[in-house]
């Protein structure tokens, strides 16, 4: 039986609302599986042991790897790249770059983004010039934020249905 000051000692409540608990020693056969918010780790105790860890990470409200985010924002970059290469008046260049910073902090914060804000940006984006309905095209056809999309529902799904539905009618 384990008293209250031994416990006080090997654990205690984070402020986050989460635990840390220390543990000296671990004894086990089979399969162990210790696993949190930010990552988890597989070990086999028999025979030859091996040690994997992935790390998840929570993005727009979404699960997911720091490979997929980085896939992300390389389409987030190529949407910045085509604001350059669009030949848009100035006026039209800032609007954009206000547009995919606001996408850019909707799709990459831990939390589910606005739907409302997220889509007004990202139509915003779509309807300036050809060369950016493309590459914003791209991003949402990336699957982390389609995936973020789609998580988040209503408005953005119908819009994320819709380009996909008109990009693929001109192919």
């Amino acid at each position: 039986m384990t008293n209250n000051s031994d416990k006080d000692q090997h654990s205690d409540i984070r402020p986050d609302g989460g635990m840390h608990v220390d543990i000296g020693h671990l004894s086990a056969s089979g399969n162990v599986v210790i696993s949190g918010r930010d990552g988890s780790v597989y070990v086999n105790t028999g025979g030859n042991v091996e040690h994997q860890t992935t790390q998840t990470i929570t993005v727009g409200g979404v699960e997911t790897t720091r490979e997929a985010l980085e896939q992300m924002m390389t389409k987030i970059q190529s949407v910045q790249t085509a604001i350059v290469e669009s030949n848009i008046d100035e006026e039209t260049q800032e609007a954009a770059e206000y547009d995919l910073k606001t996408l850019q902090e909707q799709l990459t914060n831990s939390k589910k983004p606005n739907a409302k804000i997220l889509v007004k940006a990202a139509r915003g984006l779509y309807r300036i010039s050809p060369m950016l309905a493309s590459a914003v095209f791209a991003l949402f056809n990336e699957p982390l934020a389609s995936q973020i999309m789609m998580a988040v529902g209503g408005v953005a799904t119908q819009f994320v249905e819709a380009i996909m539905k008109r990009h693929t009618n001109k192919s």
